[in-house]
């Protein structure tokens, strides 16, 4: 009897042993001279922890690769072979580093560091000490790299008791730190009333019981807070030659900014010309409209464009006076209307985008990029790469129009409703655009097209002379969402698929539909003379 209950004495320690045996195994383990780096509640030293290649330390400063910095940082960092620059942009700043160089470009200032971005290895490294205001992020070299991001959500404590800090969330666990009395320490789902995470200063992580936390200060981290972006209803005001006088005009009730297409390139060294008329500024302000001057790459041609996108000097230049105008003519924003490009510079393009928006945002102006519609031909729509630009600038503006332009072989409407929406599905759906980004572009003006001895023709006109057209047999198209007229006279056939504030307004149901972020209407002038009250009810 006695040796059986030593059996099964016996059994059970050895059952139980068994059980809590995984919670004592080693797990990492590091070598001898690796650089471990912690970020917030994370260790990434590893491939399989988000970290491509190992961090270096170079004359005592913290080296992180490109794309370590890419994964955690910015996921757009570029690198511009031209002129061997790493280009970091944040939603309000662009930072330059040119390899071997002991200097930062920060926005228009250069600053000296101690250590240069550099290739090692085959690897392009950066001194990411030297970024800690640039990226919102605290960087400590204290026997490993760690690092914590503004947004982190913690909770940092000052302990008045020895705390022992366990690899797994249980009592029978193996110790894998231990913080000492007036250690500080942050504190990781805080909002666990039994285990949290912590983060020793020596950056080891691990878990604790809240109750065995004893501390003599506790203060909190407040995460950031992305504020929804506003909706938007705007209008564009062709002005390329001269400006029209709207100041005996009230406020449109529904429009709340004009663009004026004020600014266009000038060559390809990234001079600018302007058609800027302050006296509009001040009725539009009057009015309380916001203006956002549109820039325009009108008649540069694919390949000047192309100069121009994937030079970084001259995107600087471009930059930098585009900021210049705005504060000079007191702008409230940007919208970049490029079109007719290569589709090899989309991500130059795309690169663009991010030092302009950035550096506006700095300066509390507005960026909206205008895009044509996605699938279609190189150089009028694969030229963008839409969401590295939506997710950059404050608006994507998408033309939804021209479905049938001027070259088209076959007549058609300028915009049907189901190809419209067909296009915002391919956006949000497809292409994994938010919705609160974009702002659907919608004509104010319908193609007529006639055949005349089997050549077709066609010419866009004024909602006022289509409206004209209904009374020669409108019929309504529910797919089109739309009238369409279709008539003989003489030897010639007319087709017109109208746009009046019947299939406007089934195209603002859209955006109701798909919570996009508003409306952009082309352009100003060509509307009836009651339409924005009909549109209002």
């Amino acid at each position: 009897m006695k040796k059986v209950l030593i059996a099964i004495i016996f059994l059970a320690v050895a059952a139980f042993v068994c059980s809590i045996a995984p919670n004592y195994f080693i797990g990492d383990t590091y070598t001898k001279d690796e650089v471990r780096v912690i970020v917030n509640n994370m260790e990434i030293t590893h491939n399989d922890r988000k970290m491509p290649q190992v961090a270096k330390i170079v004359d005592g400063k913290v080296m992180l690769s490109q794309d370590t910095v890419d994964i955690l940082f910015d996921k757009w960092l570029y690198y511009d072979e031209k002129y061997d620059t790493l280009i970091s942009t944040t939603d309000t700043n662009v930072a330059k580093l040119k390899l071997g160089e002991n200097k930062i470009q920060i926005g228009e200032e250069d600053f000296e560091i101690e250590v240069p971005a550099q290739e090692i290895d085959g690897v392009k490294y950066i001194p990411i000490e030297d970024l800690q205001d640039f990226y919102a992020i605290t960087v400590v070299n204290n026997e490993k790299i760690v690092i914590t991001t503004e947004d982190a959500d913690y909770v940092s404590a000052v302990l008045g008791k020895k705390l022992r800090i366990r690899a797994y969330k249980k009592n029978f666990s193996r110790t894998v730190a231990t913080a000492k009395v007036g250690e500080k320490i942050e504190v990781f789902d805080y909002k666990d009333p039994e285990w949290v995470l912590v983060r020793t200063s020596t950056g080891d992580l691990g878990y604790a019981r809240m109750n065995d936390i004893y501390a003599e200060d506790m203060a909190g981290s407040m995460p950031k807070i992305t504020l929804p972006t506003p909706k938007v209803n705007l209008i564009w005001e062709y002005a390329e030659n001269y400006t029209p006088n709207r100041s005996g005009e009230s406020k449109i009730d529904v429009i709340d900014v004009v663009a004026p297409t004020w600014i266009y390139l000038n060559g390809t060294e990234g001079n600018l010309k302007n058609t800027i008329d302050t006296s509009y500024i001040t009725w539009a302000h009057n009015n309380h409209y916001q203006v956002w001057a549109t820039f325009k790459n009108d008649s540069m041609g694919i390949e000047n464009t192309s100069k121009v996108v994937t030079d970084m000097k001259v995107r600087e230049k471009i930059v930098s006076g585009l900021i210049n105008l705005c504060k000079t003519y007191n702008l409230d924003g940007i919208n970049l209307d490029f079109e007719n490009m290569r589709k090899d510079d989309s991500e130059e393009f795309s690169q663009f985008v991010r030092e302009l928006s950035a550096m506006l945002r700095q300066n509390n102006i507005t960026t909206s990029v205008d895009v044509t519609v996605p699938d279609g031909s190189d150089t009028w729509s694969l030229c963008y790469n839409r969401y590295e630009i939506a997710d950059v600038t404050d608006y994507l503006v998408v033309m939804t129009y021209d479905q049938y332009g001027s070259s088209s072989r076959v007549p058609g409407s300028t915009a049907e409703l189901s190809w419209v929406e067909s296009n915002i599905k391919k956006l949000v759906e497809r292409d994994g655009i938010k919705a609160e980004k974009i702002v659907l572009g919608i004509p104010l003006y319908s193609r007529l097209w006639w055949v005349r001895n089997e050549k077709l023709s066609t010419s866009a006109i004024s909602m006022d002379r289509a409206i004209s057209y209904l009374e020669k047999g409108a019929k309504w198209d529910d797919e089109a969402g739309q009238y369409y007229v279709e008539y003989q006279d003489g030897n010639t056939t007319y087709m017109l698929w109208v746009e009046d504030e019947n299939a406007i307004n089934e195209k603002l149901g859209l955006i109701e539909k798909y919570d996009l972020a508003g409306a952009a209407y082309w352009r100003m002038g060509y509307e009836t003379e009651d339409f924005w009250k009909k549109i209002k009810e």
